[in-house]
Formats: structure tokens, C-alpha cells, sequence
């Protein structure tokens, strides 16, 4: 099968070429270009039949490899209405097939789940308004509202001497998000890059001097699921503070009460250490 889909993808780069070379007048795509991804196409929904078994697998592992096709054949570009609609047709094909846009669908709402199950009692409580908004870093205690843009959210006449709070657990949720999204989906979409670059650059201008980074572990047999969360602060370049946050996995989709942390300080000294929950307030000094 990893033979059929690399023709199919070549079959759309092909296409692809045909319209959008850089420096070269743009040109229909050629009926002959049509037709060899359709039929690379057709080989590969063949190849997706014969290996139902190993399908999904190798749908997870190829994940922004199709969504480069997608966004190849089901362009308007410079291509005639019978390519358009032929590309069209012989791409929804090959996603039935495949199951690709359930899969991604699936594996985009769990990551979504888990992110929101797992930083509860982290960077997410109780006290603060429910949304319904999704991702959970679209609440108005963090990243706020999709529809504003990142100056105007994070302003300091909307949210006064508290802005810059605001601005750390916007961006440290994203940077959590990216994590998890990146590992379970295999990739990550354009869109949320570009917004973790604005909150990274909206960062720098509160924070000047200072670096956050975050790595997740994962639970050892349900592997898209996070267990511990380490945050590093940097200060000037150098290590400055390193909190470790660690939850039990329940193995029904949800975690235990509890979040035990800790903080660590640039020499390695244990600086604190304790619990602290959902429905509780923050105890850790990331908060600070």
C-alpha cells in the first residue's frame, strides 16, 4: 500500500506543478494529469481493500501528507471546470476509502478531550466561567475568543495589571495543545501555528527576557494520553524554574482529582512541592 499512496501523491504533486510553478505562467492542468490521478486513485482504494486491517494505521501515520493532497485537488486554480470537478470527485473517493476525514476527525476531537480532562488542576479550574468554546484555551481566563484578535484580547485596558497573566497561561496552554496535537495527529494545522507564533511574539513583549517551553509524557499503554507536564522558565538564556505536574490516568477518558507538582530551581533544589485540584485555587508559583 505505502507503494499506491506514494504514486497518488506524486499523481497530485504532478497536478499540483502544472499550475502553481513559481516564476512560470500558470497553465490548466492537462487532461493527461486528470487522468494519472484518477487511476493512481483508483490503485490506491485497491490497495485500501486488500489491507482493511492495517488501514487505519497507516491512515494515522500519513495524516498531513493528505491533508496536502486534499488542499491539492480540491483547488480552483487555474483548471477548468471538468478538472475541478474531476479532481474533486477522484479525491472524495480516495477519502471514503480511506476513512480519512473520519480519522482525522476522531483523533482531532479526542486530542481535544484530553487536552481539557488534562489541564484541569494544571492551568484550568473550577472557579473560572465554563465555556463551550473548544479547544478550552478559548476561554475568557485564558487565550479568550478565536474572533479577537491577540493585541486587542490582551490589552492592558481590557484586562489591567492582569494582562500579562493572561498572556502566559494563553501561551503555555497552546504550547500544551501543540504538544499533544502534534503526537497524537502527527501534525499540526497552519492555523493553530500561526496563532501559537502571535501568542509566542505577544510573549516576548510582556515577557522580554523570559522563555517557556513544555514537554508531555504519555501513559505507557493508552499512548495518546498525557500523564505528566514539565514547564521550563528560562530567564536571560539560562535555567530559572522547572515545574513538574503529574496526574493519574483513570483509563475511562478521565483523570484522578489530584495534580502533584513540584519546582525546581536553576541549581536543582526542590523550591516546593504539593497537590493541587480542579476545584481548588492554584497553588504553584507558575501562577505568579
Amino acid at each position: 500500500m505505502e507503494a499506491a499512496f506514494r504514486d497518488f501523491v506524486m499523481a497530485a504533486l504532478r497536478a499540483q506543478t502544472a499550475t502553481t510553478n513559481a516564476g512560470v505562467e500558470k497553465t490548466a492542468v492537462s487532461a493527461a494529469d486528470v487522468a494519472h490521478v484518477k487511476a493512481a486513485g483508483d490503485a490506491l482504494i485497491a490497495c485500501a481493500k486488500q489491507h482493511r486491517r492495517e488501514l487505519l494505521g497507516f491512515v494515522r501515520t500519513r495524516m498531513e501528507q493528505l491533508q496536502s493532497v486534499k488542499r491539492i485537488l480540491v483547488s480552483k486554480q487555474a483548471r477548468s471546470p471538468e478538472a475541478i470537478k474531476l479532481l474533486t470527485k477522484t479525491y472524495n473517493t480516495v477519502n471514503d476509502a480511506l476513512g480519512f476525514t473520519h480519522t482525522f476527525r476522531d483523533l482531532v476531537r479526542d486530542t481535544t478531550h484530553f487536552f481539557a480532562e488534562f489541564v484541569k488542576g494544571i492551568t484550568y479550574f473550577a472557579s473560572e466561567v465554563q465555556p463551550m468554546r473548544r479547544p478550552v484555551y478559548h476561554r475568557d481566563a485564558s487565550c479568550g475568543s478565536s474572533a479577537v484578535a491577540s493585541d486587542a484580547k490582551f490589552a492592558k485596558t481590557t484586562y489591567g495589571p492582569d494582562a500579562s497573566r493572561y498572556v502566559r497561561r494563553c501561551l503555555l496552554e497552546r504550547l500544551i495543545y501543540d504538544r499533544l496535537y502534534t503526537h497524537n495527529v502527527g501534525y499540526q494545522d497552519v492555523g493553530h501555528k500561526f496563532e501559537l507564533w502571535q501568542m509566542n511574539e505577544l510573549f516576548d513583549r510582556y515577557y522580554p527576557t523570559q522563555h517557556l517551553a513544555v514537554e508531555l509524557d504519555y501513559d505507557r499503554v493508552h499512548t495518546h494520553v498525557p500523564r505528566n507536564l514539565i514547564v521550563r522558565l528560562d530567564v536571560n538564556g539560562a535555567p530559572y524554574r522547572t515545574w513538574t505536574y503529574a496526574k493519574t490516568y483513570s483509563g475511562t477518558g478521565t483523570y484522578g482529582d489530584s495534580v502533584e507538582f513540584s519546582e525546581i530551581g536553576p541549581d536543582g533544589i526542590m523550591l516546593s512541592f504539593g497537590t493541587q485540584t480542579f476545584e481548588g485555587a492554584p497553588v504553584s508559583s507558575l501562577y505568579e
